[in-house]
């Protein structure tokens, strides 16, 4: 079966299934799915090879049109239990550390929390935790590895104070905001405890 070869890709037939009756132009694809012109030629060439799609030329541009539907939704389901797959292996992860006691809070991010992600991605997880303990994220790092190793998936915890963290959020820090615009939180302390 016909896999996506990134990240990218993926979100080019997702924007191309939204509307699949739709004559989309390259500029059209690359405001619908965020990817770069280049990006998008490059997908587009590749569905058509595969007959997912077919293309016109009108004038000096190119119209695409969805040609296969059903192998596109079968890949998109495909790429969608993928990533309940990472999901799963993130949950369990986060089962075994939220143990520890100075755990506070884990926040799944990247392309795995925005849905986007596929059999070659990471599991992104934000470890938030009290003080520098290096006990506490080498046994992290440790219950990653073994994760990774049991699930064949690749758990990259990014381990940090949870106040350092604070003071991030506070300067508006990046890093923080993406984590707030497009994080899950999978385990956060009571703070009643």
């Amino acid at each position: 079966m016909y896999l996506p070869k990134s990240e990218k890709e993926l979100k080019v037939i997702k924007a191309l299934m939204e509307y699949p009756d739709r004559d989309w132009g390259l500029n059209d694809i690359v405001e619908e799915s965020e990817v770069s012109k280049t990006t998008v030629w490059r997908a587009v060439n590749r569905l058509e090879e595969r007959n997912f799609v077919s293309t016109t030329e009108v004038g000096k541009s190119k119209l695409v049109n969805v040609k296969n539907r059903k192998v596109l939704k079968r890949v998109l389901k495909a790429s969608r239990a993928e990533i309940d797959e990472l999901e799963e292996a993130a949950k369990r992860f986060v089962e075994e550390i939220n143990k520890f006691e100075g755990v506070k809070k884990c926040v799944l991010f990247g392309s795995v929390a925005r849905g986007t992600a596929d059999l070659n991605s990471d599991i992104d997880i934000l470890i938030l935790i009290r003080g520098e303990d290096e006990k506490t994220k080498d046994e992290i790092s440790q219950i990653a590895e073994k994760i990774s190793s049991e699930e064949s998936v690749r758990i990259m915890p990014d381990v940090m104070e949870k106040e350092r963290f604070e003071l991030m959020e506070k300067h508006g820090d990046g890093f923080s905001e993406n984590i707030k615009k497009e994080g899950i939180t999978l385990y956060e302390e009571d703070s009643n405890e």
